[in-house]
């Protein structure tokens, strides 16, 4: 991942329209995306303001309720000072968005996409291979150290966008490859059995079959 906005790192060198690009993040259920947090940074914002909230209720109990009318009056012009300062930094915040919005295609990604989880960044990056419109693409375990909702949405996307282009995928995750023309099954380096997914299943001494019956116990 490059530390640039998400636009670019779809599409560095601009050869797709912003259409396009919405267009699939959108299938990879990324859109999200587009408000300017990622699923990880969202959660990091609601802990944070969880754990202030519990911190201003602990302290608004410690405080005394019987307080003398000059600091009643002190209180109160502090809430108008803090709603003015509060007016001031909204507006120059406002101000900030307008001129670099992370929004949208300009979300930003940090340094090797530490701000994304591993399963946002394999769907990008299937997104990026999607955009190039190659006719060959290499799938090494696309689907590694994710959860079963993003394989979903990395199958679906491999399934409809490269439905014109050979694809070749290295995978120990056998839903992965069901649906491929041809399995190859390997072993120790050497190639044991080469078919169609529906003649190996349907050999029962075949490999292939056997991983897929060690799967279901």
């Amino acid at each position: 991942m490059f530390t640039s906005t998400l636009r670019y790192n779809l599409d560095p060198f601009e050869e797709s329209t912003d259409e396009r690009i919405t267009e699939l993040l959108k299938k990879a259920g990324l859109d999200y995306l587009f408000e300017g947090l990622s699923k990880q940074e969202l959660k990091e914002k609601e802990e944070k303001e969880a754990e202030e909230a519990k911190k201003k209720a602990a302290a608004s109990d410690d405080e005394d309720v019987d307080l003398s009318a000059d600091e009643k009056k002190d209180d109160a012009k502090k809430v108008d000072d803090e709603k003015d300062e509060k007016k001031d930094d909204d507006a120059e915040k406002k101000e900030k968005d307008e001129k670099d919005s992370d929004t949208g295609l300009n979300f930003k990604v940090k340094e090797e996409g530490k701000n994304l989880s591993v399963g946002e960044r394999q769907l990008l990056c299937i997104i990026r291979a999607i955009l190039r419109c190659n006719k060959i693409v290499v799938l090494d375990e696309a689907t590694a150290n994710i959860d079963v909702i993003t394989e979903q949405s990395i199958q679906k996307l491999i399934s409809e966008e490269f439905a014109g282009a050979t694809v070749l995928t290295i995978a120990h995750r056998l839903n992965t490859i069901i649906k491929s023309d041809m399995v190859l099954v390997m072993d120790k380096g050497t190639v044991v059995e080469y078919d169609t997914p529906r003649a190996l299943i349907a050999d029962p001494e075949s490999i292939f079959a056997g991983m897929l019956q060690d799967k279901k116990r």
